[in-house]
């Protein structure tokens, strides 16, 4: 997720960084994990930076799940090291 000041044109970033995703060797892969993404436009700095700690949350409590799972299954035997 982008979180954008007012005044910032949207559009251009999109443009940005759809010019960027042409220039990397997997853009097709790029395309798909940013469909995903969503630019969010805050009225103001106070509410980008009150909307950016929240996903930040959200971020760290699923990356942390996944890795704890990650961690069980490595444990467990399901996994080896050299899968990563």
């Amino acid at each position: 997720m982008l979180v954008a000041l007012p005044g910032v044109d949207i559009e251009a970033v999109q443009q940005e960084v759809q010019r960027q995703c042409d220039l990397l060797p997997r853009a097709e892969t790029t395309r798909r994990a940013l469909s995903h993404s969503r630019i969010v436009q805050a009225g103001s700095r106070e509410e980008a930076a009150a909307l950016s700690n929240r996903c930040a949350a959200c971020l760290v409590l699923r990356w942390g799940w996944r890795r704890r799972r990650l961690m069980l299954r490595l444990q467990a035997g399901v996994l080896s090291e050299s899968s990563f």
